[in-house]
């Protein structure tokens, strides 16, 4: 998801100068009257978190396709219209809701497809939320350190002979997994309903679409690596924010990205030593160079 901000970024600094003078409010995100790369700009920033929505002058307008949230869509819309290939819409411009058993099907199909041939993939884990020590006298350091092993804090790349956990697996998608779905050209977009205490390969939205689920177990061998005599004395993680996004071009997947949070709170003790802890992190996982 990252590099196809950054891709789209790099659109906005070719653009940058062209005007689109509008008195409509659609598109015009910082309510300067014209809408320019800067407003879709400025809706990146919203959703790489780097910017709040509320900072927008003009926050109705930066939902341009009717989908009550704000996207790289949306985005996408304003630089299109920028460069002369779409209109401005006199109303949020509704997209196109495909069924939802159909596109889990799809999603199905495409994956097992793409998961026997070779791709590369990309990942970036980091903390939205910092982990916070609510109760405890250990190391903070070996608790943090503890806790971004088993989470995956940082990046990662490469194919699918190191994919590990991050690999490719055939989906299993079903009709209630999806929260909402939206197409918009050859990019279609879904969000998934939160799934709690996920297993691998068990019967929840997260882990119909991969492997990467941290459980109890692995929680529990983490914490035993860096203090052996300690005993996980609780652990939920909860995945929200679960969004799937796909590139689809003559009936094949050109791109797919998973994308998701993870909150998580965890009691431990060791001898008279407890602790208590909390934290968010966000997955981001791009797949391309796909091989069938």
């Amino acid at each position: 998801m990252k590099k196809i901000i950054s891709l789209m970024l790099a659109v906005i600094l070719i653009v940058m100068a062209i005007p689109f003078a509008s008195a409509a409010t659609l598109g015009d995100v910082n309510a300067d009257g014209d809408i320019t790369a800067v407003d879709a700009r400025l809706i990146l920033q919203v959703v790489a978190e780097l910017r709040k929505q509320s900072d927008l002058k003009n926050p109705a307008g930066a939902d341009l396709n009717d989908d009550n949230q704000i996207t790289a869509v949306d985005a996408r819309i304003i630089l299109q219209i920028v460069a002369g290939i779409r209109d401005i819409p006199a109303e949020p411009e509704a997209p196109i809701n495909p069924d939802k058993a159909e596109i889990a099907n799809l999603f199905n199909t495409k994956s097992a497809e793409i998961a026997k041939g070779s791709y590369k993939w990309e990942k970036a884990c980091y903390y939205v939320e910092d982990l916070t020590i609510t109760k405890g006298s250990l190391s903070v350091d070996t608790i943090q350190g503890t806790v971004d092993k088993f989470l995956g804090i940082g990046n990662g790349s490469g194919t699918e002979k190191n994919a590990g956990k991050y690999a490719i697996i055939p989906m299993n998608l079903k009709e209630s997994d999806i929260k909402n779905v939206a197409q918009d050209g050859n990019y279609i977009t879904l969000t998934l309903n939160d799934s709690i205490n996920p297993t691998v390969g068990g019967d929840y939205p997260i882990s119909h679409i991969t492997n990467n689920i941290v459980t109890k177990t692995d929680v529990e061998n983490e914490i035993k690596a860096a203090i052996s005599s300690a005993t996980l004395n609780n652990f939920q993680a909860k995945y929200t924010k679960v969004e799937i996004m796909a590139e689809v071009n003559g009936g094949k997947l050109v791109s797919l990205s998973i994308r998701y949070d993870l909150e998580a709170n965890l009691g431990a003790s060791a001898a008279f030593i407890t602790v208590e802890g909390k934290g968010k992190a966000r997955t981001e996982v791009l797949y391309t160079d796909f091989n069938y």
